[in-house]
This record gives C-alpha cells, structure tokens and sequence, in this order.
C-alpha cells in the first residue's frame, strides 16, 4: 500500500506498526523503571453542592422522570469513583419511589441506583416495587436480596421451581436467589431441575451451581446416579456432574473428578482438572505431559498449573515444549512458569534451567526463541549475550526487538561494543533510508511498509541505547550527544522521521549519558549538561519540546549532580503542588543533587465536571 502523501503516509505507519510488536507482552525499558516512582493515589472530586443541587432539582413538583433518571445514574457515578454520598441523599433518591404515580422510567435508575449503593436497609422498599416494575424490576431487585441475604421472596423461589408456567428468566432468578441463600429445601426441587432433560441447559447448569453452593458434602451419591445413568453419555450431563460437586473434596468425590479429568470433552475435564487442583492434597490426574498434547489450549493451558502444583524432571523440557503453542496465552503462562521454576530452584538446577532454555533459541523458530529470551533475560544468563547478539539480525521484527530488550535487562558488559557498532550501524541505515523519501521518490509515493519497519527500527534502537546507559559504556558518549539537540520543525510539515528527531531514542539518549555520568559531575563534558538543561527547561509551547525528553533530562541532570540546574530543576517542581511526571522528575533530581529529602505529592486529583447539573461557580 503506497500514498503520495508523505506526512499521512507516516501517520498511518504509527498506527500499524504495531503490528510487528513482540508477543511476549509489553517489553518496559529501562528508563521507565529506573528511577522507580510509588504510584501516586488517584483522588477523584466532583464540584461542591454537585449532590445538593440534584436533590433539590429531585423535589421540584412536578418534577421530570429525567432529572430523576439522571441523579440516580450521576449517584451511581460518584459511587463507583469512590466519592463520598451522604446518608441524606440516599434517602431522600430512596424516598421517590414511595411516590405512586412515579414513572417506571424513572423507578427502574433509582432502583438499580440504591442496588448499587449496597444500600441494604431498603430492601423492603425494594420488595415492594417488585409487582409494578415488572421483569426488568426483576433483573434489578432479585439478584440484590439474594446478595443481601434478604429471604422475602424464599417462597416465592421455591413455588417457581415447581411451576411449569414460569418463564425462563423468572425460574433463573430463583434458582439463583436460593442458592445464594443456600435454602436446603430447595435441595430436591433442584435436583429435579438438574436431570430434567426437557428444561433448557441454562436452566440446568445453573440449577448444578445452586446445588453446589447448598452443599459441600453429600451429593456423590446423587452425581454417581446421573454418571451411570444413560444422561452420562451427553456431555452436557456429565458437565453438570462436576459443576454440582465443586465444593466437595471427599476422597470418592476425588475419584469422581480423577475420572472426568480424562473425558473426551475438554470442558469437562477442565472443569473436573480444576477441581482437583482446589482441594488441597488432592492426586492430580492425567499427567502434565498428556494434557501439554491435548489439542484444546485451555487443557494446554491447565498442564502448566499441574507443573507449578508438582514440578518434576520433565518440567522443565515441558514448559520449553509450549514456549513455541500457537496460542499467545499458552506461551506467555509457560514463560511466567518457568521463570519461576528457575527462581526457586538451587543454583545448579537453575544454570541447568537457563541453558536448556538459551537452547531453543533460534531465528527458524521465532515463536519460541521471542519467549525464551524473555526468560533469560529474567534470569540474567547473560552467557546467552553473544546468541541475544546475532538475533538482532532477525528478519522477524519481534525476535529482534525481544532480542534488544533482553539485552537491555542483560546488560552485560561484554556485549557493549557490538551493541554499539549496531546502533551506529542502524542508525546510518535509517538515515539514508530517511533521505530517500525527502523529496519524495519518483512519483510522489512512499511506502507504508517500509514505514513501518522504521518505527519497529526505532524501538529496537531505544532498547540498545538504554542497555550502553545500564553497562555504563563511556565510549558512547560522542555518539549519543547527536539525540539531545531539539529537531527543527517546520510549520504546516509533515513529522520529522529521522531517528534523531524521534521523542523515545532521545530520551533513552539522554538516559543513558545520564547513567555513563551519574555521580561523575566533574568529569561530566559542561557543554553537554548545559544542552540536557536546556532540554528540561524547555516549555515554549510551539514548537514544545516532548515530555518523555523534558522528563529523562531532569533524571539525568539529578544523576549527574548538576548543581548548576538547580534553579531550573525548582522551576518545574512545587512541593505543594499537584505534580505531573516532570515535576516528580524534577523533585527527584532536587533530592539527587543537594541530599536533601524532597516531599512528592502522593496524590493525584481528578476532578470531573462533566455532569447533567452543576452548580454555577460563585
């Protein structure tokens, strides 16, 4: 797909380049952990008298369903941000549904408004709006009192399991409703319902749920019945089996789900797999290495949790086998697991671990090698350095991105002067790529493909820039100087693509010249500090300087022990103050250079104005 519009071109390009992403997760580089920063508590407000002013709209008379429907929504709001709602206010909401000619558009918000509240003490106001506001009052009311605890609608439930005229819905709610209540009446009435092979599967599985929560013991005997009975050769049948038994843990319950962990049926035996895997002590059954071939991944899935349970010798060659799965979720949980297989092991079993692993790496099998160098970098086997070394050649963007990550955690030194050499290499690569688009090629047009593959460029770069910055690499000081200059902009032009224009390898520059010359102040190259400087004091609006530079200029500054910034470093940061991530930035290099203790804001507050009704401001 080609464009004569070079600027839209690159535009789109940053769009779909995601597309060569690792997917091994997100990849977080260095300079986003180091200085590491508590994460701030997130305050949510809203404008005083917001509430006040709903209630006093609420009891206008006559009054519009609307403004009702819309305080209760804005309650439900306030509530789920975690702001607090005076006991007045509920009930003055509750209050109007005591109203008889209360419109059922309005009823049904203030309903699920006091549901949301958890706002028990109204259950039988609740109760009574049940015969007015029909099924949907239903799905409102129902569920809340079973939660509740709350048993006036008990013989309600129960004469609906026995009524053949009940709408699905209605009988759903009940069977529900007295399994949380765990009414042990409703017991046969629900194992009626549970073998009922004319009632819907819904029906029946949730009837199999309810049971289960009545009972945690005795109902073998009943599952045992339906096993042997002809409903066992539906899956379906035995499904409910284990749902109706999953909070027994009796040795013949055990033996029960032994037996259903080996069904044809993956959801059966993923469900009778987890139930084995909750109790306690329990003999898991079949073995890690037959559900690992199971051609369901969710069995695939579950092999990797008996592994945790149990590890054995073959572990390990296990989880190396599903590093290369087809599915995404299958690997990511295979690499978690045996990265903490390692960890947990003595140091011979792990040296053992992280060379079986540094074993599969290979550019012919891109699946498995983008996860294995995710757990050698885990687990520091920088003896991996050299193999990491050549993937960075691989045509397959996410092994070679991974592999840049990894050497970035890795950070061995014996790697700096190849990683350099293939920074430098890139880097002049990039550029004259860059060149050929300005002015554009023979006919205006210039590929997304290769766009694309220039950003993927990029991050791999960034990744190396911040390894050199961890190893300390002296020797990249002259080159990295050529990211802190601040691009020139053309007005009403298309985004700079050059690598040294772009906002994440200047900032991973500027990182790591900070780390080469942390604590190092005289031997630090003045002009060099006084550039950084100017890039964190840098706030002209048009062009603005980007925040990700301003912010890894100030860490730098603070690493350095730049006195001379001082001025400039307290420009940006006010201990009363609210601070956004430059002003934490800054604080931090404040305390970096003088030794003394800065106080951050742990707060954040967001303050929301956008709602139905606001008091005007005074």
């Amino acid at each position: 797909m080609n464009t004569s519009r070079p600027y839209l071109a690159a535009t789109l390009c940053w769009l779909v380049a995601c597309t060569g992403r690792p997917a091994a997760g997100q990849l977080r580089s260095a300079m986003e952990l180091d200085p590491q920063f508590s994460p701030q508590t997130v305050v949510h407000t809203a404008p005083e008298g917001l509430v006040a002013l709903w209630l006093k709209a609420c009891n206008q008379d006559p009054v519009e369903s609307d403004v009702l429907r819309q305080s209760a929504r804005g309650l439900i709001r306030l509530h789920r941000l975690e702001i607090d709602i005076e006991d007045q206010a509920i009930e003055q909401l509750a209050g109007q549904l005591r109203k008889p000619n209360l419109d059922l558009a309005a009823r049904l918000p203030i309903a699920r408004a006091l549901v949301e509240l958890d706002a028990k003490q109204y259950a039988d106001l609740l109760t009574a709006q049940l015969p007015m506001g029909g099924r949907d009052m239903a799905e409102i009311v129902e569920p809340a009192l079973a939660c509740w605890q709350d048993s006036a609608l008990r013989d309600q439930w129960l004469a609906r399991l026995s009524d053949p005229l009940v709408s699905r819905r209605s009988l759903h709610l009940a069977i529900e409703g007295l399994g949380r209540l765990k009414d042990l009446a409703a017991q046969p009435k629900l194992e009626k319902i549970v073998v009922d092979r004319n009632q819907p599967l819904s029906i029946r599985l949730e009837a199999a749920k309810s049971l289960s929560k009545l009972c945690d013991a005795g109902l073998e005997p009943f599952v045992t019945r339906l096993l042997e009975s002809p409903q066992a050769a539906s899956d379906v049948g035995r499904l409910i089996a284990v749902l109706t038994l999953a909070r027994h843990d009796s040795l013949e319950a055990q033996e029960l789900f032994r037996k259903l962990a080996r069904d044809d049926d993956s959801a059966v035996a993923a469900k009778a797999i987890e139930q084995l895997m909750r109790i306690k002590g329990a003999r898991l059954a079949p073995p890690s290495s037959e559900l690992l071939r199971s051609p369901d991944a969710e069995l695939r899935l579950l092999s990797i949790q008996v592994i945790r349970r149990s590890p054995k010798s073959e572990s390990v060659m296990e989880l190396c086998e599903l590093l290369d799965d087809e599915h995404l979720h299958v690997r990511r949980d295979a690499t978690r697991a045996l990265i903490e297989l390692a960890q947990t092991s003595a140091a011979p079993r792990r040296a053992e671990i992280c060379k079986q692993t540094a074993s599969l790496l290979d550019v012919l099998h891109p699946r498995r090698t983008e996860h294995a160098l995710v757990v050698l970098a885990k687990l520091d086997f920088d003896e991996a350095g050299s193999q990491i070394l050549e993937l960075l050649e691989s045509h397959d963007a996410s092994v070679s991105t991974t592999a840049a990550w990894a050497l970035e955690q890795l950070a061995a030194p014996g790697t700096a002067e190849k990683i350099l050499e293939h920074i430098i290499r890139h880097t002049d690569r990039s550029v004259k790529i860059v060149e050929q688009w300005s002015p554009p090629r023979d006919g205006g047009e210039t590929p997304l493909g290769e766009l694309a593959a220039l950003n993927l460029t990029y991050e791999r770069l960034e990744h190396l820039i911040l390894a050199l910055g961890t190893i300390r690499y002296q020797e990249a000081d002259s080159f990295l100087r050529q990211f802190i200059p601040k691009p020139i902009y053309v007005p009403g032009g298309p985004p700079r693509l050059e690598v040294f224009s772009q906002p994440r390898t200047r900032a991973a520059a500027i990182w790591t010249l900070g780390k080469i010359y942390a604590g190092r102040r005289e031997q630090a190259p003045a002009d060099m500090v006084n550039a950084i400087s100017e890039r964190m004091a840098d706030d002209v609006p048009i062009p603005r300087e980007e925040p990700i530079v301003r912010r890894m200029a100030a860490i730098s500054l603070g690493r350095i022990g730049a006195s001379d910034a001082l001025a400039q470093l307290r420009q940006f940061f006010d201990p009363a103050a609210d601070h956004d991530e430059l002003g934490r930035a800054c604080g931090w290099a404040i305390e970096q250079i003088t030794g003394e203790k800065q106080q951050l804001v742990t707060t954040r507050i967001i303050r929301h104005v956008d709602w139905f009704l606001v008091p005007l401001d005074p």
